[in-house]
């Protein structure tokens, strides 16, 4: 269950990122903050919301709350885990 909830909000917030740029780019829209190049893949995208979320947390957190949740829990439970080790 954990698994498809991760799934699902990762995939609606890459998404709705991809939208923003589309509208950006095609109808000239606001840009969106979060670095366009993580609109070309999953793993990208991870890699530029993870920046976000440490670089600018409440700007994060207003735009993006529910993928902000599932990175609390993601790296509380990393730095629990370092921290045992």
């Amino acid at each position: 269950a954990a698994h498809r909830h991760w799934q699902a909000v990762f995939a609606s917030a890459l998404e709705k990122h991809q939208d923003m740029l589309n509208w950006s780019e095609r109808f000239g829209a606001a840009k969106p903050w979060l670095d366009a190049y993580g609109a070309s893949d999953p793993a990208e995208f991870f890699a530029v919301a993870t920046e976000a979320y440490f670089v600018n947390a409440p700007k994060f957190q207003a735009e993006w709350p529910q993928l902000a949740a599932l990175f609390d829990t993601f790296y509380e439970a990393w730095r629990w885990r370092s921290a045992q080790q």
